[in-house]
């Protein structure tokens, strides 16, 4: 069961502040002045306390005179008639409040309505921006990765033919050096036959510039090449 939203006694102050206004004492009235509830509640809290204060003391009934019992019947229908004036007034004053509260809860529903329209909108934008902006990050991030595949393997290439160029100039250098070794070998045999070979004095003399030639083109192309070397150390 759902708890009452005020207590009885904050009911009855409300009341009891509404007759020091000299307002009457409504449902309607008595909800406004409390700022909620079921007036159909306010107002039974309020009778039954309003009746808890006037319990007369029982007494046994007497005849009234006759005169005094016609003005009794006469003050009656003129009492009845007031309060059903008094009843009438009420009821439009309750009509025209609970028209009132009407018209500011419905304002109040259309202005809450709008406030949570222009929020949902707002937020549909912020959600827009930032998938935009995930986006962009998204495809910033496969540029970015792209462009580091594209780099690695730049480096490896660059690596593979630093290695392949080493290597290459290391085997060059290697047979420049075999073939060097050689000639010189050959110049040795061929300066040792000199002597024993007067009648080929002058082909060999003609074949060992020869040699010479190519070994001096040898080593300056090993000159180059240990150069080469080293700078690309």
């Amino acid at each position: 069961m759902r708890p009452a939203e005020f207590t009885e006694q904050q009911v009855i102050t409300a009341g009891a502040a509404l007759q020091a206004a000299g307002r009457n004492v409504t449902g309607f009235a008595l909800r406004k002045q409390v700022g909620g509830g079921n007036p159909m509640r306010l107002r039974q809290i309020w009778d039954e306390h309003v009746g808890a204060k006037k319990s007369p003391s029982a007494k046994p009934d007497q005849p009234l005179p006759d005169t005094l019992s016609q003005e009794v019947a006469t003050v009656a229908v003129a009492l009845t008639e007031h309060v059903r004036q008094l009843a009438g007034r009420l009821h439009d004053q309750a009509i025209e409040s609970a028209t009132a509260i009407l018209a500011t809860e419905t304002e109040a529903t259309r202005v809450e309505r709008q406030r949570v329209r222009e929020e949902l909108q707002d937020a549909a934008v912020a959600m827009e921006d930032r998938e935009a902006r995930l986006e962009d990050a998204r495809a910033e991030t496969e540029a970015l990765h792209t462009q580091l595949t594209d780099v690695k393997a730049q480096n490896l290439t660059y690596a593979v033919e630093r290695a392949l160029q080493g290597e290459q100039l290391a085997t060059l250098e290697r047979t420049h050096k075999i073939e060097l070794a050689r000639l010189q070998a050959d110049l040795v045999l061929v300066s040792e036959q000199r002597d024993t070979a007067a009648r080929d004095c002058a082909s060999a003399r003609e074949e060992s510039a020869r040699l010479r030639g190519q070994v001096e083109v040898l080593e300056r192309q090993q000159a180059q090449w240990a150069t080469t070397i080293a700078a690309r150390r």
